[in-house]
């Protein structure tokens, strides 16, 4: 494909009303759609800080202790948060009966990979500083979180 031919297919996708939204905006969108999907009945979620940053622990009434899910939510490391992934993460805990913790990573483009990841990793670290056991700890996430995971079991075994 010549480079004109790829300047005329950027500027057909960029027509697109979906593609022409700001990152903000759709950031925004994302939120807004989340309000529209109403959390898992009897869920608990509580805002945090971690050494990774803010996030959200979701705490089903069905969660047997020390089983915690470590939860890094999609987005393409650019869009979707803790909030995003409420209803989902509160019915996965239920599902699982364990607790969730989802970190508000970095997102691009303003801090552009592996800035989400290194929080991610530091999440887990600060888990385990806090008594967390990791023979108890399961790592999950969807789309860019599946990445993250996939990266995190690789690596924090070494």
């Amino acid at each position: 494909m010549s480079k004109e031919q790829l300047d005329q297919l950027n500027n057909l996708i960029r027509k697109r009303p979906h593609f022409s939204k700001t990152i903000e905006e759709r950031r925004a969108g994302w939120e807004k759609m989340a309000d529209g999907f109403a959390p898992a009945p009897d869920v608990t979620f509580n805002a945090m800080d971690t050494a990774g940053g803010p996030g959200l622990t979701v705490t089903p009434p069905n969660a047997e202790n020390p089983r915690t899910i470590l939860y890094v939510h999609g987005g393409g490391f650019v869009l979707g948060s803790s909030h995003t992934y409420r209803e989902f993460t509160g019915r996965l805990g239920l599902a699982a009966r364990a607790s969730c913790i989802v970190p508000d990573y970095r997102l691009a483009p303003e801090d552009p990979f592996p800035a989400g990841l290194a929080d991610v990793v530091r999440t887990y670290e600060w888990m385990l500083s806090e008594g967390y056991d990791p023979a108890h700890i399961a790592v999950a996430g969807d789309s860019a979180g599946a990445k993250s995971d996939a990266w995190c079991a690789s690596h924090l075994e070494e």
